[in-house]
């Protein structure tokens, strides 16, 4: 893949729209990448312009991707949740 020109002080005022962490820019896949712990977005970089859109990221750790995707990610399965709460009718 050709490298983009891209501008990397622009870096400093960018953040991940997904987990709202600091991102840096891999040159080689012409990508800004989240660099949160729990997140990894990688957002492209198109005639030499971030496009920071959850939508038109790429996962790079295989968690969800797209709104609500961190909702997602930490709910609870429905069997746990009927555990935790009694879970069936009552006798």
């Amino acid at each position: 893949m050709t490298a983009v020109p891209f501008d990397p002080t622009i870096l400093e005022i960018l953040a991940c729209p997904q987990c709202h962490s600091n991102v840096s820019i891999d040159y080689e896949t012409s990508e800004v990448v989240c660099i949160g712990l729990s997140c990894g977005l990688a957002y492209p970089i198109r005639d030499g312009i971030p496009v920071m859109l959850v939508e038109e990221a790429r996962a790079t750790r295989g968690q969800p991707v797209g709104p609500g995707a961190a909702r997602q990610a930490v709910a609870p399965e429905p069997s746990t949740v009927e555990a935790a709460s009694g879970g069936g009718a009552a006798d």
